[in-house]
């Protein structure tokens, strides 16, 4: 599929602002601030690019035991932490 060229714009926009947040750090705020946008468009862009599949997030480490007694039982004991 080829994209429009506003696509291509959108996109790499999109690509800033991820960047921006999940590379540099900058808060949704300092990022809004910078390129003139209010906050609700940055949380937009980032959950567009995360649905989209564009942005994807990996945890690297181990997943701790109690997450899947958590998950079917709660909070509880060592798990509560």
């Amino acid at each position: 599929m080829r994209l429009t060229t506003a696509e291509r714009d959108v996109q790499q926009f999109a690509t800033r602002v991820a960047w921006y947040y999940y590379k540099t750090g900058l808060t949704q705020s300092e990022i809004a601030k910078q390129l003139g946008l209010n906050r609700a468009r940055v949380i937009n862009i980032l959950n567009e690019a995360r649905n989209s599949g564009f942005v994807s997030i990996h945890v690297a480490g181990r997943t701790p035991a109690c997450w899947d007694w958590k998950t079917r039982f709660g909070n509880v004991g060592d798990c509560a932490r």
